[in-house]
């Protein structure tokens, strides 16, 4: 955590998004030049291999209304900024090779989480892993993907993530940062 935490005190950046945080439990953490550590991780005595969490900023933990752990695999976290409200949610899907009840129970996570605060009039914004590969076939996917968005193959979790954006009105979008 000491790499990371110098790299963006470095860049000033007031949060970072963490999947596979492979941490147990559920909590905070006060870490060094003023950050936190929020995270969702898996029960004490399992191996842990999931998680998710965020590294907020001293700034922006002021201005955080309230936090929570869905599952080992989903964190949000709720802050009332100048240009509004916005709930942030970070993830960590699972992969290709998990079971669908595995699968089936994150997404059933995520659109609850989502419903809800889209019925309170927040700005949603969804980070993460989804483990998937959405194809760059954009023609069949109502406008969620962008026809740079994808790559030749898709597979399972890639259909499983379009039909869930296309059944919540959601897109899907690659943030890349060049420093």
């Amino acid at each position: 955590m000491t790499v990371i935490l110098e790299e963006i005190v470095k860049y000033k950046v007031d949060i970072l998004r963490k999947s596979k945080v492979k941490s147990k439990g559920i909590g905070e953490m006060s870490l060094d030049k003023g950050y936190t550590l929020i995270y969702s991780g898996v029960a004490e005595g399992e191996f842990a291999k999931e998680g998710a969490g965020f590294v907020v900023g001293e700034g922006l933990y002021k201005k955080m209304e309230d936090w929570e752990a869905i599952s080992p695999r989903i964190i949000k976290a709720n802050f009332h900024l100048s240009r509004g409200k916005i709930t942030l949610v970070q993830h960590y899907a699972p992969t290709q090779d998990s079971s669908v009840i595995k699968k089936e129970q994150f997404y059933s996570d995520l659109e609850r989480i989502t419903s809800k605060f889209k019925s309170m009039n927040r700005k949603i914004i969804c980070f993460g892993d989804f483990n998937a590969r959405t194809g760059w076939n954009y023609g069949n996917t109502f406008g969620v993907i962008g026809k740079h968005g994808g790559e030749r193959t898709k597979n399972e979790n890639g259909q499983r993530l379009i039909d869930f954006c296309i059944e919540n009105n959601i897109l899907i979008l690659l943030l890349t940062v060049v420093a």
